[in-house]
């Protein structure tokens, strides 16, 4: 977020490291306003970092504008096939933040606590189990290991509620919890039923992924229609929610995929559901739209019969390689879900997109010039 604050401070200045210092000094102020003036948010140094260098990329890219927007087809070639490299990291860190985190033995279960930002628990909560396992409230025994089974890719999570006098809130239900983190928690927004997982990424002070469930506590059927059953689980390589009042049963399933990056490193907690997969797609696009751009710029249209074919071929090719090691291989090493069919139309969505606008770019820079020419002819001829 701090990328456009470094990008408009460059353009402003020309500079390098004023601007720089400009990012870094505000990043510092806030997250030192978050020790204590701040309500509700945590100051960290992976905040100063992530912030910093986002200023920093904003001012790079303002200062290499010319050669990044206009580049020559030996250095388009070479960009593209950088950027190739950078997207392929990109999924391939996304995939590896998604698996299980490390869980310590430390962990104490909390049935209903009270949070800051939180209200009560409106209704009740009569049973919470992980694999037929009863949690009751507090220390458990390690002999139950709830480390080694939330750290597996296979573990169901539920708990059971009375409905009666339950008002839309926004309420921890249930959590497991350690020092600085919580490996799991169940929590009601509203009518909505809503379950976080702890991944990797949550080792690095960033997200972990949070499915939510839209009005899994309106249900109301059956002979008892205020007795709910409601699941958390890690099924084949996707976070699962469920909801089950007398007859009437639902779920949402999130797959664990390599597009969901931008959640990783949002900075607000968005949870998951069907509905977020526009937002996944377009991250995909924006991801390869550079490769696209100077794919197209690596292939001047003038030598489209010569030696750039082969270039144009090599491009080609490390993208189809880059795709297939992020949406097939890194997936399979690190126990996540492959990528959808929808995230291959999305990348070559972006391709498209990229080359479109390098031959929109190309046009209208032509057009400048054959204008400009003849208003220098008749100049000079004054």
């Amino acid at each position: 977020m701090f990328m456009p604050l470094g990008f408009a401070l460059a353009l402003a200045l020309n500079r390098r490291w004023i601007p720089l210092a400009i990012c870094v000094a505000a990043t510092v102020a806030i997250e030192s306003l978050q020790i204590a003036v701040v309500v509700g948010r945590d100051s960290s140094f992976g905040d100063i970092l992530s912030n910093s260098l986002g200023g920093w990329i904003g001012i790079e890219l303002a200062l290499r504008r010319k050669p990044l927007l206009a580049p020559e087809p030996a250095t388009a070639a070479r960009l593209a096939l950088a950027w190739c490299a950078v997207f392929a990291a990109t999924c391939a860190a996304t995939t590896w933040a998604l698996g299980p985190a490390f869980v310590p033995r430390s962990l104490w279960v909390q049935w209903l606590p009270p949070r800051s930002g939180y209200e009560p628990f409106s209704g009740r909560l009569l049973a919470f189990d992980i694999n037929g396992i009863d949690l009751p409230l507090g220390f458990p025994s390690t002999s139950l290991g709830l480390d080694r089974r939330l750290m597996s890719d296979a573990w169901r999570a539920t708990a059971t509620i009375d409905r009666d006098g339950l008002e839309p809130r926004r309420s921890v239900i249930v959590r497991i919890s350690e020092e600085l983190t919580q490996p799991f928690a169940l929590e009601q927004r509203g009518w909505d039923l809503t379950c976080l997982q702890k991944t990797r990424s949550a080792q690095l002070r960033f997200r972990s992924p949070r499915i939510v469930l839209r009005d899994a506590l309106r249900v109301s059927s059956g002979a008892h229609p205020d007795l709910v059953r409601l699941t958390c689980e890690h099924r084949d390589r996707a976070l699962v929610a469920g909801v089950q009042a007398g007859t009437e049963s639902r779920e949402e399933v999130v797959p664990l995929s390599p597009s969901l990056g931008w959640l990783v490193l949002s900075p607000f907690d968005i949870p998951l559901d069907g509905g977020a997969r526009w937002i996944a797609a377009l991250w995909m696009i924006a991801l390869v739209v550079p490769i696209g751009f100077w794919w197209a710029a690596a292939v001047p249209r003038r030598d489209r019969a010569t030696g750039h074919r082969a270039t144009a071929t090599v491009i080609g090719a490390a993208l189809l390689a880059s795709v297939t090691l992020a949406f097939v291989v890194a997936p399979l090493v690190a126990g996540t879900a492959l990528g959808g069919w929808w995230e291959w139309a999305a990348v070559f969505a972006g391709v498209a997109l990229g080359w479109l606008v390098a031959l929109v770019l190309r046009r209208v820079a032509t057009v400048a010039r054959e204008t400009a020419l003849p208003a220098r002819a008749a100049f000079a001829q004054r």
